[in-house]
């Protein structure tokens, strides 16, 4: 059900239901968000933090996503799981995305044989220590913000529109952290391609590169690199996935928070 109504909005935007027409700044932002919305997949993950371009620390793991419907919409759901260094082996972070409430997430930690809830409002935190905070992995949700076309220009050998997104509510702005996103969205394929962050301050904090992107077909595309740059700290980190399935087969026990210590 979900993948078809993807499919369909998707269908309409290719076949031409804007033919003749630009789109508005909020319908780019629509498209956008499709892009990578894929039923279910899974790959390995490489993280690596870096500082002045120097290797610090990796990280190795894999990953879990599932869209699933909730009040007509499609809701995601993911579930990480580290394998090294030693120190973090085994833990898991499981992320339940809502589309009307806060998120809820639940860390498990193998040196207490305990699974901790997180305030969906932790989500301007860091993700395990890196360049990356929770919002920052999650889905990106377009109707929360107002949307204003920049300009448009080259971006390597495509042309993309530069789009400005402003959340529409103070208190989600506080929870996420920023009070504006700046995104570089491609003109042929939507795929978002950078995207910088603003601080409460109206300060460029953080931009993201996102590239090597994986053709899943029907209008949509995976980054399978994604490259984070913390404009304050000299430091970035390097999310890598490979050995990627984009026809996983999950039930519901693989995101449950009561099986997180089980596996």
């Amino acid at each position: 059900m979900l993948k078809s109504l993807v499919l369909t909005t998707l269908c309409l935007w290719v076949s031409g239901a804007w033919a003749g027409d630009s789109p508005t700044a909020a319908q780019i932002a629509e498209r956008s968000a499709q892009v990578d919305r894929i039923e279910a997949w899974s790959a390995d993950v490489l993280i690596q933090d870096l500082r002045n371009g120097e290797l610090q620390r990796e990280r190795e793991g894999e990953l879990s996503t599932r869209y699933v419907e909730e009040d007509d919409h499609g809701a995601a759901q993911r579930y990480y799981h580290f394998t090294s260094p030693q120190d973090i082996r085994d833990t898991s972070l499981l992320i339940h995305e809502h589309q009307q409430n806060q998120d809820d997430i639940w860390l498990y930690l193998p040196y207490l044989s305990k699974t901790r809830r997180i305030a969906g409002s932790a989500k301007k935190n860091s993700f395990v220590g890196t360049q990356y905070s929770f919002a920052d992995l999650t889905s990106f949700e377009h109707a929360r913000y107002q949307h204003e076309i920049e300009t448009e220009q080259a971006c390597g050998e495509q042309q993309c529109w530069v789009l400005n997104s402003i959340p529409l509510e103070d208190e989600y702005a506080r929870e996420i952290g920023y009070s504006r996103l700046r995104s570089w969205v491609e003109k042929d394929s939507y795929k978002i391609v950078k995207i910088e962050y603003f601080d409460a301050a109206k300060a460029l904090l953080k931009t993201q590169q996102l590239s090597e992107f994986a053709e899943i077909g029907d209008g949509q595309y995976l980054a399978l690199k994604r490259h984070m740059q913390n404009h304050r700290k000299a430091q970035s980190s390097v999310i890598e996935f490979s050995n990627t399935d984009f026809e996983a087969d999950f039930i519901d026990d693989d995101f449950s928070a009561y099986e997180l210590g089980a596996r």
